[in-house]
């Protein structure tokens, strides 16, 4: 196993940005979002509306994904560019640029999968699932159903990380990012009234915001799940058997979309050299990747998966429980039959799973 700093280094050479390409990546993926948007309010039938929304949807991954590598300022070599554009690409998808940063950046990035740090997708072991009350349960198995991923994005990750907290934080930074975000709301809505003749300002924000932004939680929260979660990854309970190696390496799959779709989401699949360096540009990230496999050789633990629904539906059935002392994902009847006669006791509340915010010593 590699050092955190050997890790790095296999990828070094990619990180050199190149202005003019951030520009035109900046000024047609704004563009490709608002014809999208444009597109959706001349609709003419509930059809016409959907396929058109599922388009939209599309750029808003793209923008998204922008908002993400500008955050990580793997665009521009200013950083001034990087805070200015990632909170306009940002708020299309109501995301607040200097929450994510805290949550996204310095806790899913430093330290992946393990989960006293990590912030999305967290699993529960049976212990800490039964101890939990009767609602919760019932939250806990719909974002954990082939439905959930909107859900989960939703309550567990935008309302809680990036609305809520940073509201109640009395940070003036993290309220304004938030507000920032929030600005689209009435953008969007208004705009879509002016261009569409027919709508309501209610229509408006139902059908050019709202919806929009349901449909955009469930493919980001679709997204982030593939991209930790199988029915072989790890996740960790204890920092001492938890590594960034192993967070960034063999916890972090390779989701092998097609061609084409891999292009509209800027390659964000290639996503354990994005784990080993952040600052990645989107076009050099590819072969970031694959030089990440080749040099590992031997000790490469990278998985590549070809994504198919079908191996998703197996996934989302499987992963509903984890064991963190033999690392298996386990059914809740699975979970029942092997923990259940040691659990008929009344569960104590206070195994109930709590997310630990004291940060273990970071890693080199």
């Amino acid at each position: 196993m590699k050092s955190n700093r050997e890790l790095v280094n296999l990828v070094s050479g990619n990180i050199s940005k190149d202005n003019l390409k951030a520009i035109l990546i900046v000024i047609l993926n704004f563009a490709v979002f608002a014809l999208s948007f444009y597109t959706l309010t001349t609709h003419n039938s509930l059809l016409s509306y959907v396929l058109l929304l599922i388009l939209h949807v599309l750029t808003h991954g793209m923008c998204f994904v922008i908002g993400h590598d500008l955050c990580h300022k793997a665009l521009f070599k200013s950083n001034a560019l990087n805070h200015i554009f990632g909170r306009i690409f940002f708020s299309f998808s109501l995301t607040p640029f200097t929450p994510w940063h805290n949550e996204h950046n310095l806790n899913h990035h430093r330290f992946t999968n393990l989960v006293s740090k990590d912030i999305i997708w967290l699993p529960l072991s049976f212990k800490q699932y039964i101890a939990l009350n009767f609602h919760k349960k019932i939250l806990y198995k719909i974002e954990r159903s082939v439905f959930g991923a909107g859900f989960h994005w939703v309550l567990k990750f935008w309302i809680k990380h990036m609305i809520w907290r940073p509201l109640t934080s009395q940070n003036k930074i993290l309220v304004l990012d938030v507000l920032i975000a929030l600005t689209f709301i009435p953008i969007s809505t208004t705009a879509g009234y002016y261009l569409s003749n027919t709508m309501s300002l209610f229509d408006s924000f139902i059908f050019f915001t709202l919806i929009p932004h349901i449909a955009f939680s469930y493919l980001v929260g679709f997204v982030t799940y593939i991209q930790h979660t199988n029915q072989t990854t790890k996740w960790y309970k204890e920092f001492k058997e938890w590594s960034f190696y192993r967070g960034a390496i063999s916890s972090t799959i390779h989701v092998k979309f097609p061609k084409l779709l891999d292009l509209i989401f800027h390659r964000v699949m290639h996503h354990n050299a994005h784990h080993v360096n952040p600052s990645i540009p989107l076009y050099k990230i590819a072969s970031a990747q694959k030089k990440l496999k080749t040099r590992l050789g031997e000790e490469n633990e990278i998985q590549e998966v070809t994504f198919t629904f079908t191996q998703y539906l197996k996934d989302c059935y499987q992963c509903k429980l984890y064991d963190f002392d033999t690392h298996t994902w386990l059914t809740f009847k699975e979970a029942e039959l092997l923990y259940g006669e040691k659990s008929k006791t009344k569960p104590n509340k206070k195994t109930a799973f709590a997310t630990n915010r004291t940060a273990p010593s970071s890693h080199g």
